[in-house]
């Protein structure tokens, strides 16, 4: 990785820093499984197994039997003790992870949590990376984790810049019109800590370490959001009310199944939302982002109007071109029941989430 310095220089950037006494035994890793990736799930605890974890908790969110004989098979290996909590229902990545998050520190010598989806695999030097950052950067402020995952399209080429500033005031769903004209005139240009880390606004649930000062301040991932979009509210209410989150560029995490995030490859978020995503995916990550935009980043509400207006504008002529009407109309729902509070887990109509 060109151009970013190793972590051996971690631990030498001012006066302050000092090394963390918390061992490798003192960091509990929280797996969220969905669905029927037994496959995926026994790739993940085989590899957290070979790294020495010394506990893992599996939340098991409406998955399939194999994924719970999974579950199981591992847990009587007797070679890391596995404490799994299963749910009938979907609770989405919100309870999903809050969940994860109450169960691994409920054991008191658990001083950080990993987390991890159940597709997230582990590169066989990612924890020893992570580790060696964890301990070198415990200065006076709280620090979050983020390992790098080449699947997501903002780390592809290890460019978070989108990452590293907070929504504008007075977007809507992401779209502001003095973005699009800023980076134009001036492309960002990605930030770099003195350390080698790259110091985040928000991230993704899927690779962050938490240290237990988070769980203390009882700030959690909102369940009303339910999913997608709710990483992003969390981790930057997180970086905004003191808590720093940063990326080791050398702690690599592999997909094992392509993001949802991902559809699409190259295209923009608003084709990828019309044209590639499912219903579940475009109705909860619009609404849940343009309710973040209208709350915790709420803007003049004239502008908010222009630009809701001109990404509908926009939405609708796409939608028109590929004969996706009913997917414009979804999205604009979601924009609605945004502005509205109307949150929680269901579907407009008769498509519900669960």
């Amino acid at each position: 990785m060109a151009g970013f310095p190793s972590l051996q220089r971690l631990g030498h950037v001012g006066e302050k820093s000092i090394v963390m006494s918390t061992s490798q035994k003192n960091i509990h890793v929280a797996v969220l499984a969905y669905g029927n990736r037994s496959r995926e799930l026994g790739l993940v605890l085989d590899r957290l197994e070979s790294l020495g974890i010394e506990r893992i908790v599996v939340i098991a969110n409406c998955v399939s039997q194999s994924v719970l004989n999974t579950i199981q098979s591992h847990a009587l290996r007797g070679r890391t003790k596995i404490d799994s909590r299963n749910f009938t229902h979907n609770i989405g990545s919100a309870g999903g992870y809050s969940e994860a998050i109450r169960a691994a520190f409920c054991d008191p010598s658990c001083n950080a949590v990993w987390l991890l989806d159940d597709d997230n695999l582990p590169a066989p030097d990612c924890f020893g990376k992570l580790l060696e950052a964890y301990r070198l950067t415990g200065i006076s402020i709280p620090t979050l984790l983020a390992c790098r995952r080449p699947s997501l399209p903002e780390m592809q080429r290890i460019d978070p810049t989108q990452w590293q500033r907070y929504p504008a005031r007075g977007s809507c769903i992401g779209f502001n019109l003095i973005n699009i004209l800023m980076r134009l005139r001036s492309p960002p240009s990605l930030k770099i800590d003195p350390s080698g880390l790259i110091p985040l606004a928000w991230t993704v649930y899927g690779g962050l370490l938490l240290p237990r000062a988070v769980f203390n301040t009882g700030e959690l991932p909102m369940e009303s959001l339910h999913l997608y979009g709710d990483d992003m509210e969390w981790t930057a209410r997180l970086s905004r009310n003191g808590f720093r989150i940063m990326l080791v560029p050398e702690a690599r995490i592999d997909d094992l199944q392509p993001p949802w995030s991902a559809a699409g490859e190259t295209t923009s978020n608003l084709l990828r939302r019309i044209c590639y995503l499912d219903d579940h995916r475009v109705y909860f990550e619009a609404r849940n982002r343009n309710w973040l935009a209208l709350t915790a980043f709420k803007g003049n509400a004239l502008f908010y109007r222009l630009n809701r207006s001109l990404y509908l504008l926009a939405a609708l002529i796409i939608a028109v071109r590929y004969q996706r009407i009913r997917r414009f109309r979804l999205l604009r729902q979601a924009i609605r029941d945004a502005e509205l509070g109307k949150l929680g887990d269901c579907l407009p109509g008769k498509l519900d989430a669960k």
